[in-house]
């Protein structure tokens, strides 16, 4: 369901109670929204739509994950230029914690950066159910995590070659890289793709064996047991 839709049906049902609804009217600059984004609060805490950042899957709806690349950025904004190395920073920090099961309630919050004051304001948002990430973080966080100890989780190639001859192993490539000759490769950004690889066995690797190990984890917290990392020799 679009976002005015149940914008406008949570208003048709709240009839007769506050309700607060803010509308973004011009932008000035870089920014996730444009005009015309909106933002519904309730009484009971309920809070529909956004006009500001959160999940890049929600705020451009119809790109895939390696479109998102260069969906919302900074580039050709007035940005300052270091703000984007501390951000980043950050979001790779909130990424280790979800990976470690220990992102808390970040996932489901904004947060506004002011450098120039050195302060922050976390917002609270709610989930668009039909999204195929933000929809899926109740469930990473009940999910138990992978521990780095478990042996399981690894495989060499004697416990591919056991797998049998459905197993499929993906090489997971950085940008400009290539994959080694005969192996299959794959974006660590492709979740879509991955997913539906891993209902059968499934081996990741890559050049280090960092992206490959981080993805299977994250892959078996989602419920699928039959992905696993390749061992680096």
């Amino acid at each position: 369901m679009p976002e005015i839709a149940r914008i406008l049906a949570a208003l048709d049902s709240a009839t007769g109670k506050p309700a607060a609804l803010a509308t973004l009217v011009k932008v000035e600059g870089s920014s996730y929204r444009r005009p015309g984004a909106r933002l519904l609060l309730l009484p009971d805490d309920t809070r529909l739509g956004s006009i500001s950042g959160g999940c890049l899957h929600c705020q451009w709806q119809g790109k895939d994950a390696r479109q998102l690349d260069t969906a919302g950025t900074c580039a050709g904004g007035p940005v300052f230029g270091p703000a984007v190395g501390v951000l980043g920073v950050m979001q790779a920090a909130e990424a280790i914690k979800l990976l470690l099961g220990r992102a808390g309630d970040s996932p489901r919050q904004s947060r506004l950066v002011n450098l120039l004051e050195g302060s922050q304001l976390t917002i609270a948002r709610e989930a668009r159910p039909d999204c195929p990430v933000c929809s899926r973080l109740d469930q990473l966080k009940t999910a138990q995590p992978v521990a780095a100890s478990d042996t399981s989780l690894f495989l060499d190639a004697t416990g591919v070659a056991k797998l049998g001859a459905s197993v499929q192993t993906l090489y997971l490539t950085e940008p400009g890289e290539a994959a080694p000759g005969g192996v299959t490769s794959a974006s660590p950004l492709d979740l879509a793709r991955l997913r539906e690889l891993a209902a059968g066995p499934l081996v990741l690797t890559c050049r280090y064996g960092v992206r490959s190990a981080a993805l299977a984890r994250l892959l078996r917290a989602e419920g699928h047991a039959h992905v696993f990392a390749l061992t680096q020799t």
